[in-house]
């Protein structure tokens, strides 16, 4: 369980803070989980744009 203290139930990808976002990332793309559960604490600034990537 990865518990983020930030964003109520809107703390969700993308708008995850880095320890949260590192989580899920690392769940998505190797499928590996923490050992134990995680508690990520808040941070500032943690609004990520939308912006679509230009390729």
């Amino acid at each position: 369980m990865v518990t983020v203290d930030q964003g109520g139930h809107g703390a969700g990808f993308p708008y995850l803070n880095s320890c949260g976002f590192n989580a899920v990332t690392d769940f998505l793309v190797n499928g590996t989980r923490p050992d134990t559960d995680k508690f990520c604490g808040a941070e500032a600034n943690t609004t990520r744009s939308l912006t679509p990537r230009q390729y």
